[in-house]
Order: structure tokens, then C-alpha cells, then sequence
């Protein structure tokens, strides 16, 4: 499936990425490290890039200003390539256990096809051009 973004060359700018501050509600455990993301060694979720970091929380500051009793929420942040790979595939075997589908019988094929399909919709395939990598693996996305 085709996104806006995979037509926009990114530049590389070399701002850090930093851990996600304290006043910024992170969800734990991470989603998908409970499910066995494979996050390389060392690498938390829970990083942005560090202008990120300033917009979220100059937003944080609005939202309380406004609204006191009221805090952002973070659910995911870094998601390395390896990650974004992991729960594509992860997303169509659950869809596929759900539909009594099995991904390697040949007569299930348009079925599965169908998933991918539908899966595509929300998870978006990992571009490996460096000049378009899907934008949460640069650590310039949050959900």
C-alpha cells in the first residue's frame, strides 16, 4: 500500500536520539517487546529525536495548562526496521489464526493474500532505502 511519505526523501539532519522525559507517560511494559519484538541489544523504544522530545513536551505543557488532570500518553516511539518487520509479520499470523487460515496451506492463498491486504492497511512494509525509511524507525514518529 502506497503512503504519503514514500515519496519524501528524507535529509538527514543528525539530531540525537534521547529517552522520552519522565513527564511524558510512556506505556509499560512496551506492547511489542512483550510480544517478543526483537529490539537490538540496548535499544529502547522510548526514544525520539531530540527536537520531538521538545514539541511533546511544549504539547504536555498546553494539554495541563488547559487541563490539569490530564497527561499524554506515549504507546510506542523507536521502531528500529527489525521491529516494523516483526509485527507485520506478527499482525498476519494472529489475522490469520482468527480466520482459521494456515499461511502455508496453497488452497488458503487468496484468503492470505486478503490478510496481507488488510493488514497493510495498518502496518506499513519497511522501506530499506535510506532516503525513505518508514518515519518511526528515524525516531521522528510517535503513536
Amino acid at each position: 500500500m502506497e503512503r504519503p511519505w514514500n515519496h519524501i526523501n528524507i535529509e538527514e539532519c543528525s539530531e540525537s536520539l534521547e529517552n522520552i522525559p519522565s513527564l511524558i507517560y510512556c506505556l509499560e511494559p512496551h506492547p511489542y517487546i512483550s510480544l517478543g519484538a526483537p529490539y537490538p541489544n540496548g535499544t529502547s523504544p522510548w526514544k525520539l529525536r531530540s527536537q520531538v522530545i521538545t514539541l511533546l513536551v511544549k504539547a504536555q505543557e498546553i494539554l495541563q495548562g488547559e487541563f490539569p488532570s490530564l497527561q499524554l500518553a506515549v504507546f510506542d516511539a523507536y521502531r528500529p526496521i527489525s521491529v516494523q518487520s516483526f509485527m507485520i509479520q506478527y499482525s498476519i499470523n494472529q489475522e490469520c489464526l482468527k480466520r482459521g487460515l494456515d499461511r502455508l496451506k496453497i488452497d488458503h492463498t487468496r484468503e492470505v493474500d486478503k490478510v496481507i491486504k488488510d493488514v497493510s492497511r495498518f502496518w506499513a512494509e519497511p522501506s530499506l532505502d535510506p532516503l525513505t525509511p518508514p518515519p518511526h524507525s528515524t525516531g521522528a514518529a510517535i503513536d
